[in-house]
Parts: C-alpha cells; sequence; structure tokens
C-alpha cells in the first residue's frame, strides 16, 4: 500500500481538567517537516510531538494545531497583578468621565479583565495531566489523516499502474520500430559512402570503419533496456508499497534521461510519435508520484 502525502484529521478528549483538540494538516514536501502551533503551557511538548508523528509519517510538510481549554480552576494559589488593575481602574475611569456615562468600575468588572488573577501553575503537573490528552487526541487526529492519504494512495496505485502499462507498450513499440529506422539509415549512409568512394580518392576502408562507428552511436539498445529495468523496477516498488515517493521519482527521471538520449540518437516519423507519447507519460506519472509519501 502507498499513501499519498495530503489529508486532513481532527482529534479530540478530555478529562475533568481539560479539553484538548488536535488539528493535522500535511501537504507534499520532500523531507519530513512539521510546524507546531500549541499554547505556551504546552510547548515543551513539541519533541515529543515530532517523535510520536514520525512513527507514522516518513514527509511531507505537515501543521499541527492544538487547542487546550481548562475546565477547571488551577489547584494552588493565584497571582494578582495590581499594577495592572489600577491601570485598568484608571482607563475605565477616564472612559467614564470623557462619555459622560452613569456607573463606576467595580471589582467583579475589573477582575475579569486579561492578566489581572493569574493562576500559579506547577508547569510539570500542568504537562503531566495534559501530556496523555494530547497524545490520545494527537493519535485520533493522524489517524484520521493516514485513512485519507491511504485512500488518495490507493487511487495513485491505480493510476500510475495504469501508466506504468501504458509506458511498457509504447517501450515495446520502440523497440520493434528502431531496427526498422536504423536499417534504413545504414542503407542510405552505406549507399552514400559508396558514391563518395566512386567519386574522389578515398580509403575505403576507413570510409566503412567511421560509418560502422556512426552506427554505432545510433544504436539505441542500452538506452531501451535501461528503461525496461527502470519500468520493471518501478513496477516492484509499486507492488511493495510503502514510503517509495523518493524512488519513484528517482526512477522516472532516469526514464525521461534514456528516452531523450533514444530521441536525440534516432529520428524516424514513428519513432519520434513514440518517444513524445513516452515523455508525455512519464510527465503526468512524475506529476502524481511527487504526491506518494
Amino acid at each position: 500500500m502507498i499513501h499519498s502525502m495530503t489529508g486532513y484529521g481532527r482529534g479530540h478528549t478530555a478529562s475533568d481538567a481539560w479539553r484538548v483538540q488536535v488539528d493535522v494538516r500535511a501537504v507534499n514536501h520532500r523531507y519530513f517537516d512539521l510546524q507546531v502551533r500549541a499554547p505556551k503551557n504546552l510547548a515543551p511538548l513539541e519533541p515529543e510531538i515530532r517523535k510520536w508523528l514520525q512513527r507514522d509519517f516518513a514527509r511531507g510538510h505537515i501543521e499541527v494545531y492544538v487547542v487546550a481549554q481548562r475546565l477547571t480552576g488551577a489547584e494552588g494559589q493565584v497571582v494578582v497583578n495590581l499594577e495592572l488593575a489600577t491601570a485598568y481602574l484608571r482607563g475605565l475611569e477616564q472612559m467614564r468621565k470623557h462619555l459622560n456615562l452613569p456607573g463606576a468600575p467595580t471589582l467583579e468588572m475589573i477582575a475579569r479583565l486579561p492578566g489581572v488573577l493569574e493562576p500559579v501553575e506547577n508547569e510539570e503537573e500542568e504537562l503531566a495531566k495534559t501530556r496523555p490528552l494530547l497524545q490520545q487526541a494527537l493519535a485520533e487526529a493522524s489517524a484520521e489523516l493516514r485513512a485519507m492519504q491511504a485512500a488518495e494512495g490507493a487511487a495513485l496505485a491505480s493510476d500510475l499502474g495504469d501508466g506504468l502499462r501504458r509506458l511498457t507498450e509504447l517501450a515495446g513499440e520502440l523497440k520493434r520500430e528502431t531496427p526498422t529506422v536504423q536499417n534504413e539509415l545504414a542503407a542510405r549512409l552505406r549507399e552514400r559512402v559508396a558514391q563518395w568512394a566512386g567519386e574522389t580518392k578515398l580509403d575505403e576502408d576507413r570510409l566503412l570503419q567511421e560509418t560502422a562507428i556512426l552506427l554505432g552511436r545510433l544504436d539505441v539498445h542500452e538506452e531501451l533496456t535501461r528503461l525496461s529495468g527502470h519500468l520493471d523496477r518501478f513496477a516492484e516498488y509499486l507492488a511493495a508499497g510503502g514510503a517509495i515517493g523518493k524512488q519513484l521519482d528517482f526512477l522516472t527521471q532516469e526514464m525521461h534521461r534514456e528516452i531523450t538520449t533514444c530521441g536525440n540518437k534516432v529520428q524516424g516519423m514513428n519513432v519520434s510519435r513514440l518517444v513524445v507519447e513516452v515523455k508525455t507519460t512519464i510527465e503526468k506519472i512524475r506529476e502524481q508520484v511527487q504526491n506518494v509519501e
């Protein structure tokens, strides 16, 4: 089985004191690239988040969004920020006078303002409480993401299989067509050499030797053999599954290199048509391979 690198998942869990929600989004990337956005009190858990995710994902750009909501008050003491409370009070009084509004700021009103009352938290205890919740929510989100990637991977495998079969057919046509083109070229070249030898005082043996060298340079047997080997290797990777995206990408580059060399060496209407179709099919496959993990 292969997986795509795109998808989305969400997980959430709760205890008596905390509710945690995790959203995970993934897109294509050459390597494993992680970005975590979490509350400051959960920042120390980022290395663990990376470790948990790397168990399931080989590569891709993955964004993790963590929302943690406290359901009950923290145990222990509360720190009162008197300077901030005083600043709030002055600001509210100034606003009341400027707008000529009735009433006056109350203790309850000021206590509700951000930063006035802050619980004193034991960071280690808080992390100990939230770590299992975060791990559970992340596991749920990762499983949902992985299921989506598996479904997309199955569709990719089907399309890649179709493209591979078409490439195999085209490679077979090229193997059958190129000898005909090469034989025609060799016949024309020998005829021209014979003509030159009769018209000028040239070393006929040397001409025949140079002709053989030139024809050898136009031979694409090795390129077509390597192309077939790449196709076989591609099929093996596809059947084995797993994190094979990099290997498939490399093979498509090598296929393109071999078919380009064939097109440069052998000129002919049918061969040129086949070379263009092979290149087009390889490009389609390579686009799909970019989303294979």
